[in-house]
């Protein structure tokens, strides 16, 4: 499914989370349709234009009656000792509590429960394809403030990550703006630091006016992190144009070309998503742990292997210092987790799930320690299951990059080369034809593939006729 985004002086049609996001299939954009940016469920958000209506004004009139309700924003200072009812997410007078007896009510509020509502007064939504809220454990939120005083870093976007927001502003004392689509914030921020916001689209839901605050806190010299921690349902292509949207805002206002530091909270599966629409974006070993998810949790019991989330960043991995279950790699110029040995054949600490991989001299990359090699794919995988044919269909041909086959089968090399290579023993690269790496870790593939990388896309002369 291929998306596009409005561009500049383009009108996309508009749902309540601001302009919607056109989607269509391959060869299909005739076919293709306009939808909510932030809600893939039509019954969270029914807006679904189809692309050949998206100028029919009597189509899109239907949609018109739709509205977001913004929250209010309270006067913090006469809200101490008062209720706070967690399932109506409002503030209550003593009259009130009779009609509040079956829900979940927090009665003689105090300053602290104000200051950070996440640890109690508010319950996580729990929508996972669109905002579902995870809320970081103490350990995540220490290194993160480690992170910002070790860089200088004097300001903070956070985007759909409430809890770091109120740890920075409480603890740390440092300036942080809030972006959520979540307005139930209205009641313990004021407008100099949080601005309803779909993540998804870059766009302001109350529009111009708390867009405004937002830039008066971008101006200056210091420059800002900018902290995402997005639905883990939501692709990357969103996030990335929404990045762009606040990067553009900031370089206009104070009229500079700087890149902006980035930490990106994602699943370590999600690596190869992420570097491909961010090249520079690294994925650091820590462990990032959530206090009400039990499988993204250290809690006994709940992962094998620890919790799978991971900051992406780019800032320089080096600069990032873990300490208790971490060491520093002399060789990678960075900390990485106890159990990632560093592998001198690959160069590289490979491990990415908690465990300690190992090097296979068949397929020449580190494997996982359980996973066993299949001469006929050329691969390492798990045992249990396995089907060479329906396995090769998913597999990335490490020469052509295209997906369905292995280098065996690579018409666009072997074949037009005569090359002769025996299926079995070490693995013998197909590119240079010496033995003991595999092609993704062939030292000559650029200059014998004639490749160029763009924006994390490789090109290579196999995708060109005149090449061959």
């Amino acid at each position: 499914m291929f998306l596009k985004f409005p561009e500049e002086g383009e009108s996309f049609p508009s749902c309540p989370h601001g302009p919607t996001i056109l989607f269509w299939k391959k060869d299909k954009k005739l076919d293709g349709f306009y939808s909510c940016s932030a809600f893939r469920d039509l019954k969270d958000c029914p807006v679904k234009i189809p692309f050949a209506r998206a100028e029919d004004q009597e189509f899109l009139g239907q949609f018109k009656s739709l509205e977001y309700h913004n929250g209010r924003i309270c006067d913090k200072s006469q809200l101490i000792g008062s209720s706070y009812c967690s399932n109506c997410n409002t503030f209550l007078k003593p009259t009130d509590n009779k009609s509040h007896d079956s829900h979940k009510v927090h009665n003689n509020i105090t300053h602290e429960n104000l200051k950070d509502p996440t640890k109690l007064l508010l319950q996580p939504t729990g929508n996972d394809k669109a905002e579902a809220q995870y809320f970081f454990d103490d350990n995540t939120l220490q290194l993160l403030g480690k992170i910002i005083k070790d860089n200088g870093i004097q300001k903070i976007i956070c985007v759909g990550a409430p809890r770091v927001h109120f740890y920075i502003r409480n603890r740390l004392n440092i300036p942080s703006f809030l972006l959520d689509l979540d307005e139930r914030f209205f009641n313990f921020c004021d407008e100099t630091e949080f601005a309803s916001f779909n993540m998804c689209n870059g766009h302001f839901l109350e529009g111009n006016l708390k867009k405004s605050k937002f830039q008066e806190f971008l101006k200056g010299d210091s420059f800002p992190l900018i902290f995402l921690d997005p639905p883990f349902a939501c692709r990357t292509e969103p996030i990335v144009h929404t990045l762009s949207v606040l990067e553009k805002l900031y370089r206009n206002i104070n009229r500079t070309h700087m890149i902006l530091p980035k930490i990106w909270v994602f699943p370590y599966y999600f690596e190869h998503y992420i570097k491909n629409v961010l090249p520079e974006m690294e994925m650091c070993d820590f462990k990032v742990n959530y206090t009400n998810h039990k499988l993204f949790s250290d809690q006994s019991g709940s992962r094998k292997y620890g919790s799978p989330i991971r900051l992406f960043t780019n800032i320089p991995l080096e600069l990032i210092k873990l300490e208790k279950g971490y060491q520093f790699c002399k060789l990678c110029k960075k900390f990485v987790s106890l159990e990632n040995k560093h592998c001198n054949v690959c160069r590289k600490c490979p491990s990415k799930n908690g465990q300690t991989y190992r090097h296979c001299k068949n397929c020449g990359t580190c494997v996982k320690p359980n996973y066993l090699h299949c001469k006929k794919c050329r691969r390492c995988t798990q045992k249990e299951g396995h089907n060479c044919k329906d396995y090769v269909k998913t597999l990335r041909c490490w020469i052509c990059r295209e997906t369905g086959h292995n280098e065996f089968d690579c018409g666009k090399w072997t074949k037009t080369r005569d090359i002769k290579f025996s299926r079995g023993g070490e693995i013998r690269c197909l590119i240079c034809m010496k033995k003991g790496h595999n092609e993704n870790g062939c030292r000559r593939r650029k200059e014998l593939l004639k490749e160029t990388e763009f924006l994390g896309n490789v090109f290579n002369c196999l995708n060109k006729d005149d090449c061959l």
